[in-house]
């Protein structure tokens, strides 16, 4: 059986979860990471640390699409590999 890999490593979205509005990311990085570039502060700085905690125990909601050949749906077995999920997760497709 021939391996097919497809990157989808690109054009992600995460937000808050039951929030309307999404930050274009990186899916390598962290939800604390990314919104860290826009919208807290470094958490390395005086009790930042402390006031995001928050964010550990927050829900996140990553969202992106992506295209797949003919050829790929038509295997009887396909395997989507999420490499940086580090905790529970719910993966849906739509």
């Amino acid at each position: 059986m021939r391996r097919v890999s497809t990157a989808v490593d690109t054009g992600w979205r995460f937000r808050e979860a039951g929030k309307t509005s999404g930050i274009p990311r990186v899916f390598r990085l962290r939800p604390h990471r990314s919104a860290r570039q826009q919208l807290i502060d470094d958490p390395f700085y005086r009790d930042n640390e402390q006031k995001l905690q928050w964010i550990g125990k927050t829900d996140w909601e990553y969202q992106t699409s992506f295209n797949l050949t003919t050829e790929i749906f038509a295997r009887k077995n396909l395997e989507l590999v999420f490499a940086g999920l580090d905790t529970y997760a719910d993966i849906f497709s739509q």
